[in-house]
């Protein structure tokens, strides 16, 4: 393995974030799925797990409430299986919100 196979995701990561906190969304999702990649080469699962819960942000902040929850669900099982905790109860919090409103009161509750 490279450095540039473990620097690239990160620098991938800080662009996502950076265009995600100044409202270009598709960029971010763009920059995150590049990321993605890589992370899932090197096995970097924790790196992962966080990576998968900002996509599940940035889809939930321009209301994509779906593909957000499919994210936050794939970012949950990753910190189970990593045993990060923090992680995992900010994402079910966050999983909650996207079913609360989608008007899935029932789903939302379990969260």
């Amino acid at each position: 393995m490279t450095w540039r196979r473990l620097i690239y995701p990160r620098r991938r990561l800080n662009l996502a974030l950076a265009a995600s906190n100044t409202g270009q969304s598709e960029k971010a999702i763009d920059l995150y799925q590049q990321a993605l990649v890589i992370l899932r080469e090197v096995k970097d699962r924790s790196a992962e797990g966080r990576l998968l819960a900002n996509l599940g942000t940035t889809y939930y902040t321009v209301g994509r409430y779906e593909p957000a929850i499919g994210y936050y669900e794939q970012a949950i099982t990753i910190a189970k299986a990593v045993s990060d905790r923090r992680s995992e109860g900010r994402v079910l919090g966050n999983l909650g919100s996207a079913y609360y409103n989608m008007s899935y009161y029932e789903k939302a509750i379990n969260y």
